[in-house]
């Protein structure tokens, strides 16, 4: 268990690597593990306030091991459970903030890469992206006394 101390809020933010070829992990694998993982952090600080991120798309990445359908599946799954569980005290979606509806996958502004000018990789957002990701997080999630859990499972 983690051994910090002063914790009053904390993101959980989800990587993809999971739903990849290599980590093949199931949705519901992966849910009942954040869970899991939730329930251990509120018993270790219970104050703390504990915040959900979506995963962002990796649809159409180059990487052989993302950016299939069944791997996007997996992602809508679990932000589904994220976005509506009630788990967490709050969430941030990112994938939202990323998400072009027209492909599925990454909106064409954040994939180029920005530091080279490369193709990108569809996988991880440029630095554009990432700004976006940050403009998403609402900081009233962290003020005290915002966020009840009252209608959490």
């Amino acid at each position: 268990m983690l051994s910090l101390s002063g914790i009053s809020s904390l993101i959980w933010l989800e990587g993809i690597n999971d739903f990849s070829k290599n980590g093949n992990f199931t949705a519901d694998q992966v849910i009942a593990a954040m869970k899991d993982g939730v329930a251990r952090l509120r018993a270790k600080w219970p104050q703390a306030r504990i915040i959900g991120a979506t995963v962002v798309s990796a649809l159409g990445s180059t990487s052989a091991a993302h950016g299939f359908p069944e791997q996007d599946d997996k992602r809508k799954a679990l932000n589904a459970f994220i976005r509506s569980s009630g788990t967490f005290d709050g969430v941030i979606d990112f994938d939202r903030a990323t998400l072009d509806p027209a492909s599925g996958g990454l909106k064409p502004e954040f994939v180029p890469e920005s530091t080279t000018g490369g193709a990108g990789d569809k996988l991880h957002p440029n630095r554009t992206g990432y700004l976006a990701m940050g403009q998403a997080i609402d900081l009233d999630l962290f003020k005290p006394g915002k966020i009840s859990r009252s209608a959490k499972q």
